[in-house]
């Protein structure tokens, strides 16, 4: 298979495949206990089983916490673009929630993809309602999602996009050992001599040395016509 037929293959899956196959059931069967004391659970929906309500109330966790982020930036907010890509094929989401309450907490959306050439699992979101800062959840999700990118088997980064502004959530992910990647934009001098910094960075950290195909499914070809 070519790389993006890798990646296509992959994001077809139906959520009882992923929950079987690529799941850390060590890490998400188990109620996570947060500093409050209290346990939280996360599970996995895809785009397409996500229902609408859990959908909104990410979305608007999103909004609330980044809209002026985005309007400060080139990318601009935009509803209908941020829900259109919740909705994309082969997004996954983390649904983390309070395991006596039901109460939702926070969550993680992931898709597998592929930059610059190579295949990689891609952090589009991750955010936590602002009561539940602190307590550690944000790493229990992030260890989720590395986990589930090593899981795949032929991806060897995870990546992300942080707003430059955003230093709580660069520092965060510094911890995390994630590092500016070699395709995050460069600043850039403008002719009165001003250097100007991206508003955004690209972070990514190796999950897999040796990323392999065997025994997940995948089979590695050339592309037609490559030598």
């Amino acid at each position: 298979m070519s790389e993006s037929n890798l990646v296509e293959t992959f994001n077809v899956k139906t959520l009882e495949d992923l929950q079987e196959r690529f799941v850390p059931k060590e890490l998400i069967e188990v109620p996570f206990r947060a500093k409050d004391g209290r346990s939280y659970k996360a599970t996995l929906e895809t785009s397409t089983t996500l229902d609408d309500e859990t959908l909104q109330t990410c979305f608007q966790l999103v909004k609330d916490g980044c809209k002026d982020m985005y309007d400060r930036s080139e990318m601009r907010w935009s509803n209908s673009k941020k829900k259109e890509e919740m909705r994309m094929k082969g997004m996954n989401f983390l649904v983390l929630r309070d395991s006596e309450t039901t109460e939702f907490a926070g969550f993680l959306s992931m898709l597998v993809t592929v930059e610059e050439g190579e295949e990689l699992i891609y952090c589009y979101e991750l955010h936590i309602t602002p009561s539940k800062h602190g307590l550690g959840l944000g790493r229990y999700l992030m260890q989720i999602f590395e986990e589930f990118g090593r899981n795949v088997g032929f991806v060897k980064l995870a990546m992300l996009t942080v707003f430059t502004e955003n230093k709580p959530a660069r520092d965060f992910y510094t911890k995390l050992g994630y590092q500016l990647d070699d395709c995050s934009p460069e600043p850039r001098r403008l002719r009165n001599g001003v250097v100007k910094q991206p508003t955004y960075q690209i972070l990514s950290k190796v999950i897999n040395e040796n990323p392999t195909y065997e025994n997940q499914g995948y089979e590695r070809m050339e592309t037609p016509g490559a030598e």
